[in-house]
């Protein structure tokens, strides 16, 4: 009986090392944090949309170039 006790002691911390193991990648993978882009505001109509696609007409900002237009 000592023998199956030892036995399965050492392999629950078997399984213990390798469920650790396989826990702390997934961790990992999730910490990765993406950067946001940074939104501005239509003058004209107030919607929101990245900088990026935004018509920028000093110093407003503009989602589409009617909007800019009519200013």
């Amino acid at each position: 009986m000592g023998i199956r006790l030892l036995f399965l002691l050492l392999a629950l911390l078997v399984i213990y090392f390798i469920g650790r193991h396989f826990f702390r990648q997934g961790q990992a993978k999730r910490v990765k944090v993406k950067r946001g882009v940074d939104m501005v505001q239509c003058i004209h109509c107030g919607v929101h949309l990245p900088e990026s696609e935004a018509i920028y007409d000093e110093p407003n900002f503009y989602c589409c170039e009617e909007h800019q237009r009519l200013g």
